[in-house]
């Protein structure tokens, strides 16, 4: 079934959405319903559009935003828009999330990042144009494999820790890593998507809502406490959750509530993945354990080359940098003894003692 909200393939028995968070059971579980169209936010969007992109169809519905696949006249490619409804520019701080989305992903050029095109100037609507990934997210793969080989999990980790490692380069923490923000397209090639609620390090949020947000299967315990001062660490652990679901086929964490979920990430130890998914290659369950550490842990020896490649990614994205240790100042070289003087004659000196000693032993063993 689908998440009635965002529209994210989930399994029948969830409790949420892996997505974002929606609550679908019970009475609230609308899964089954396919995406609803909006004919009205439709047309106001053509004809804001029109004469340079036309929209072909609805691709998806998010939490805040709706995205349509539509194409260039101009330069003849297919882009996908992102639109804010109108209902929703209400809402406090979400017209300068929406914005600020378009912002961050503008300022960061990197292969696996999506790049923005354009950005809307008349103020009717909000939307921007993105480049259009002809594949499918990790969310939806998961859903119809439930886990991925090791050679394939290390490669989908090693183009996103690639993306989030530029990011935190320029100082922009993603806050949201999840399935459904990774589009994988025909080739493999990786693309990470929605910088919604990323920050820029050592800037305030826009509102206090922000204290804590992201999606509960995959939020960090820096983002459960409610901390500002969120590092790369969050994104770290969140592609940690990632790869542990990847390999196993199943969450660390999981609860019938929100309140339950995040107390589990802030002090609960995940079950050993590789009593999960027993077979995995000599090193790769440790790289995807140091992720998910509260703490940063202590250098570890080289892995296997099997899990080299993950190693490698998964613990570029520091939970936290070391600062070396100062340097103990040289201590001063003592003054040089002065050389004794010759023993007087008749006295005996230690070292004339170890002469004998060894003469002795040395005629003893001579004379057997």
């Amino acid at each position: 079934m689908n998440c009635y909200r965002c529209a994210t393939p989930i399994p029948q028995d969830s409790r949420y959405c892996f997505a974002c968070g929606a609550d679908v059971s019970g009475d609230t579980a609308q899964g089954s319903q396919p995406v609803q169209r909006d004919p009205e936010l439709e047309a106001k969007l053509a004809d804001e559009l029109k004469g340079d992109f036309v929209i072909e169809r609805l691709i998806g519905r998010g939490g805040m935003a709706v995205v349509f696949l539509a194409r260039d006249l101009q330069l003849d490619r297919k882009v996908a828009i992102k639109v804010l409804p109108p209902e929703l520019t209400f809402g406090p701080g979400l017209i300068e999330r929406f914005k600020r989305e378009a912002r961050t992903a503008a300022t960061l050029d990197h292969p696996h990042i999506v790049p923005i095109y354009r950005i809307s100037k008349s103020g009717k609507l909000f939307w921007f144009a993105m480049k259009y990934v002809a594949g499918e997210s990790l969310a939806d793969l998961l859903e119809r494999e439930q886990s991925i080989p090791p050679d394939r999990s290390a490669a989908i980790l090693t183009q996103v820790a690639e993306a989030l490692e530029f990011a935190h380069e320029h100082s922009i923490i993603h806050r949201d890593v999840k399935p459904a923000n990774v589009m994988v397209d025909r080739r493999g090639w990786i693309t990470v998507t929605d910088f919604g609620i990323a920050k820029a390090i050592g800037l305030q949020s826009l509102t206090s809502s922000e204290a804590i947000i992201g999606t509960p299967y995959y939020i960090s315990p820096e983002q459960c406490a409610g901390k500002k001062s969120v590092t790369g660490a969050s994104d770290q652990y969140s592609l940690g959750v990632m790869a542990y679901q990847m390999l196993s086929g199943h969450l660390p964490f999981s609860g019938l509530t929100t309140v339950d979920i995040i107390k589990q990430h802030c002090f609960d130890p995940p079950p050993p993945l590789d009593v999960l998914q027993p077979g995995l290659p000599a090193g790769l369950a440790h790289v995807v354990e140091r992720a998910l550490a509260p703490s940063p842990p202590p250098p570890s020896p080289p892995l296997p080359k099997e899990g080299r490649s993950c190693s490698r990614r998964v613990s570029t994205v520091r939970r936290r940098r070391r600062r070396p240790l100062p340097r103990c100042p040289r201590r001063p070289r003592p003054p040089r003894r002065p050389r004794r003087a010759a023993p007087a004659p008749g006295r005996r000196t230690a070292a004339d003692a170890r002469s004998s000693w060894a003469a002795w032993r040395r005629s003893a063993s001579s004379g057997r």
